[in-house]
């Protein structure tokens, strides 16, 4: 509920009776829904349902940190048919609890110059223990990508703006030719969370956009992100009675660019200029050095002294063929690529595993390269799907029809521990494939399915399939 009462008496619910689970009525139809569900999972076979609150929106992410959960949603109106006046369910976010809802108070809307778009970001707070709602802000805009630490949560959004450069007339030419500048930029706003209460800090926008929430990192009280600036230039000649046509061309280079921000989203450090005809492929922050890769033909691996905030400078840049999509911090002094083999002209040719040696900043070096043959992962885009483990040097992700392991070793380097695969995906390529340990055992879990291999042999010890829906209730168990 919104003024903060939790469902802390809600009745038990047997999970035989799943029509009760995760409902949070009274609801409307037309909305989409995020939801927040606890469960007593102190007798792992017999799960007992506690309670769930929700929000207005499709979820866009949630993070937990010190026993508070932060869920996030995306909220838009689409139909302005049916506002009505006197009732703000029909126009702004409505919270829920078990069986109570409530539109968010006009306190709790936090509206910026120039909103983006017409929605809403909701953010809630939920004390997961007591199971109790502790705060709600909704913010009327859209939001791309979600940054958290410790010290704020961090909303960011692309931007297209242009501008005018200049506008004329030839001399024997009675068309008027307008020349306009398109340009990217990121607006970020943060949220201080004081155990679990949110509130509003600052608003900025910086040059350029992101590429994913690791070109976002907070350290030492101050944000660095990266960005890629893509401006275009084109003209629009206007003919007269002909009317009026559009030229589209560029002579300014895609660049790149890292910013430090203050607490309160001011600029206070920046390398602008980075790279040009080059994107941003890959960035990792670590400590007081940050890595950003961009790519064309080569992959420069930048290595970035950002221990003076206000002049931060890049110390190395390694260049080799190909590129990597994803870095991970693996041990002292080591950085983890995922990502792509290419040839001198940028040609990409099967994937490749990179471990850089960072320990010089000053001279990086990659130390052990390997070549796959799998052209395609999922794992190229999205950061879920890699399972590491620093400690017993193994990583792992989907690839093809099964889940592929590997191991690293600082004298050997790269080497395959394993492929695996589950029985219930051996007629499809298994979707949303996630791999993950737990203690000597490896747990390889999809859609259809979940096994468990001896991490040692790497034998499966144990499966279950998930049985095909039928009846609607939802999805069953097969042992």
């Amino acid at each position: 509920s919104s003024t903060g009462e939790a469902p802390n008496e809600a009745p038990a619910t047997d999970m035989s009776d799943m029509s009760k689970v995760g409902r949070v009525d009274p609801y409307l139809p037309s909305k989409s829904l995020s939801e927040f569900a606890c469960f007593d999972i102190s007798d792992p076979a017999n799960p007992v349902y506690l309670g769930s609150f929700g929000q207005d929106g499709y979820y866009t992410t949630s993070r937990l940190m010190d026993g508070i959960l932060y869920l996030i949603s995306g909220y838009s109106i689409y139909d302005f048919d049916s506002i009505q006046e006197g009732e703000p369910r029909t126009y702004v976010p409505t919270l829920y609890g078990t069986g109570s809802a409530k539109a968010m108070e006009a306190a709790d809307i936090c509206i910026l110059p120039n909103p983006n778009a017409l929605s809403y970001t909701v953010v809630s707070s939920f004390d997961v223990a007591a199971l109790a709602r502790l705060d709600q802000k909704s913010i009327l805009g859209y939001t791309e990508t979600t940054y958290m630490a410790y010290l704020g949560l961090y909303l960011a959004v692309s931007e297209y703006g242009e501008k005018e450069v200049d506008s004329w007339s030839h001399q024997q030419n009675p068309d008027r030719v307008t020349t306009f500048e398109s340009t990217t930029s990121t607006r970020l706003v943060k949220l201080s969370l004081d155990q679990g209460i949110i509130d509003l800090v600052a608003e900025a926008t910086v040059p350029g956009t992101l590429l994913n929430q690791f070109s976002l990192d907070e350290f030492a009280g101050c944000l660095r992100l990266a960005t890629t600036i893509s401006p275009s230039v084109y003209d629009i000649i206007d003919e007269g009675p002909l009317g009026k046509r559009t030229e589209w061309y560029s002579d300014t280079p895609t660049t790149n660019a890292v910013f430090v921000l203050g607490g309160n989203l001011q600029t206070l450090g920046s390398i602008e200029g980075l790279a040009a005809d080059e994107r941003i492929y890959s960035v990792r922050f670590d400590g007081k050095t940050g890595y950003v890769v961009t790519f064309r033909q080569t992959d420069p691996l930048f290595a970035i002294d950002l221990s003076d905030p206000s002049n931060p400078q890049v110390k190395d840049a390694l260049k080799i063929p190909g590129f990597s999509s994803y870095l991970h911090v693996f041990g002292e002094g080591r950085l983890l690529g995922l990502g792509m083999a290419a040839d001198e002209n940028g040609r990409t040719h099967g994937m490749k595993l990179s471990m850089f040696d960072v320990s010089d900043p000053l001279d990086i070096s990659e130390k052990h390269t390997l070549e796959l043959g799998d052209a395609y992962s999922e794992a190229l885009y999205n950061h879920k799907a890699i399972f590491v483990d620093v400690g017993l040097g193994y990583f792992g992700f989907p690839a093809h029809d099964g889940y592929t392991l590997y191991r690293y070793d600082d004298q050997t380097g790269f080497s395959l521990a394993g492929r695996l695969k589950l029985e219930a995906d051996s007629a499809y390529y298994a979707y949303n494939l996630r791999g993950i340990r737990v203690g000597e055992c490896f747990y390889l879990c999809s859609s259809s399915g979940i096994g468990v291999f001896d991490l040692a042999t790497l034998d499966a010890l144990a499966q279950v399939e998930f049985a095909a829906d039928t009846t609607g209730a939802g999805p069953t168990r097969k042992l």
